[in-house]
């Protein structure tokens, strides 16, 4: 017998019966999702914004705390991590090893062989399921699809949230999301970072807005955020959506946005980003600068390729120390334009090092399951050095300095 075969007033007997239970405290909400798919469809959008309330909150305390600090004569300040998880988000499925809290760390001896041990510790979180939950059928330990995928990390980033609480178990009201609310100046944090080690995403905008309202005297920002389960959640975790409110103090950028592929879409290399960042660093005291590897450095030096290239004095000024880009284009050659593509963006990065008085290091790279290449332009003491390191099957590096490149 299904949920919908049964008469409206059981329905309304059952749910007051639920409401009245759920003052237990060993009862969760979530329970609700489980009574048929409407139900589901019904609660789980209200359970998943839910947790914007909660972010919120833990972050403005945390904001509150912080700027108790302000007056502090400390003049090197804090770094700052951030990133959120819910400790149900691995329990149902499949446990990643990599996520577990006796997840040991990789000595050299693994590194021999990196693929073995992730098969083996993949092993025993499978062994790990069917020991402790033989009634879970095989797939559900196996590789996510794509709405599991979303449940797992939720069906969008988390955002901020000011809106009073409805239900208690809601934490939400209908209408608009009030974003607008002045979060506390905290002037003691110097450096935000966010690292991989949680799926849940946080949104540019709420990343934004930290940095608009609290973070004003940011001097480095290293976003590590993974990239998303969806395109919907893409767009609001674009890098590109932060560069506007970037404080005027920051002095180094670093960006990290990996693929995973159990969790994540398929990479698609964008130069949209890049482009974006170049423009900044001509703005700012921007010092160091990092992209990898969903974007395609090869936006950064669009405006220096010789086929584009206007006079060298006409190019913009940086103030950059050190670069490093991720660029598609840095791949072994199949075809000769593939290798003219190639010796064409190592020139414009040529180009562009002149326009950067204070380089110190400047890398290109591209890493991928079979192959690897770099290259890395360094000077210390007036002092120049090149760096081109390459494990091609086939083509010769060498071949690449001959002509014109080398003149460069």
């Amino acid at each position: 017998m299904s949920w919908e075969s049964l008469p409206v007033e059981l329905h309304i007997t059952i749910f007051t019966i639920l409401l009245e239970d759920y003052n237990r405290e060993d009862l969760s909400a979530f329970a609700f999702t489980t009574v048929s798919r409407k139900w589901q469809d019904f609660f789980e959008p209200i359970f998943f914004r839910r947790n914007n309330a909660r972010f919120t909150r833990a972050v403005c305390k945390l904001l509150d705390i912080l700027a108790r600090g302000n007056h502090t004569p400390y003049d090197q300040g804090i770094t700052l991590q951030l990133s959120a998880h819910s400790p149900s988000d691995y329990r149902h499925k499949y446990r990643d090893f990599r996520m577990g809290d006796k997840y040991p760390y990789i000595t050299k001896e693994d590194l021999v062989d990196k693929g073995e041990f992730h098969r083996k510790h993949r092993d025993l979180s499978i062994k790990y399921v069917q020991d402790t939950h033989p009634e879970v059928v095989s797939h559900q330990y196996m590789a996510y699809q794509p709405p599991e995928m979303d449940r797992f990390r939720s069906t969008e980033p988390l955002r901020f949230d000011f809106r009073k609480p409805l239900f208690r178990w809601s934490d939400i009201v209908p209408g608009s999301v009030d974003t607008q609310r002045v979060l506390p100046k905290v002037n003691i944090v110097k450096a935000l970072v966010i690292r991989r080690q949680f799926y849940r995403n946080i949104s540019s905008d709420a990343l934004a807005k930290l940095l608009r309202g609290s973070f004003l005297c940011l001097e480095t920002l290293r976003d590590e955020r993974w990239l998303a389960s969806n395109y919907f959640s893409k767009r609001l975790c674009s890098p590109e959506n932060v560069i506007d409110a970037l404080p005027a103090k920051l002095q180094r950028l670093h960006i990290y946005q990996d693929a995973d592929s159990d969790f994540s879409l398929p990479r698609v290399h964008s130069m949209a980003s890049a482009e974006s960042m170049r423009k900044f660093a001509t703005l700012s005291g921007l010092k160091e600068l990092s992209i990898a590897p969903d974007t395609d450095g090869w936006g950064f030096l669009v405006d220096f390729l010789p086929i584009v290239r206007r006079p060298l004095d006409t190019l913009p000024v940086f103030k950059l120390r050190r670069l490093a880009l991720d660029c598609a284009t840095l791949r072994e050659p199949e075809v000769s334009f593939e290798k003219l593509v190639l010796v064409r963006t190592l020139r414009a990065a040529a180009a562009a090092a002149s326009r950067m008085p204070r380089l110190e290091t400047m890398e290109l790279w591209r890493a991928t399951p079979s192959s690897a290449t770099l290259f890395r332009y360094s000077t210390k003491n007036l002092e120049s050095k090149i760096t081109w390191r390459i494990n091609w099957k086939h083509a010769r590096g060498d071949q690449l300095w001959q002509g014109k490149l080398r003149k460069d």
